[in-house]
């Protein structure tokens, strides 16, 4: 398989675009965006509305949680 990784979520639409990648993974808690802004991205753009994506977070808020599920 191949990896590929952005350090600002604020890239990850474009690169994901031109990438075209089976899954996506978002840490909730990132600089810029958040795990679920980032998802409103990918749900925006034509070209990553249908990647699958996964959540991953070490935040236990229950904030956090329930607005993951």
């Amino acid at each position: 398989f191949t990896l590929c990784h952005v350090a600002d979520p604020r890239e990850a639409v474009e690169v994901a675009g031109e990438f075209e990648p089976d899954v996506a993974i978002f840490d909730y808690r990132m600089p810029h965006l958040n795990g679920v802004e980032l998802l409103e991205a990918f749900r925006a753009n034509p070209r990553t509305v249908t990647v699958p994506v996964m959540f991953m977070t070490a935040s236990l808020m229950p904030r956090h949680v329930r607005e993951l599920k």
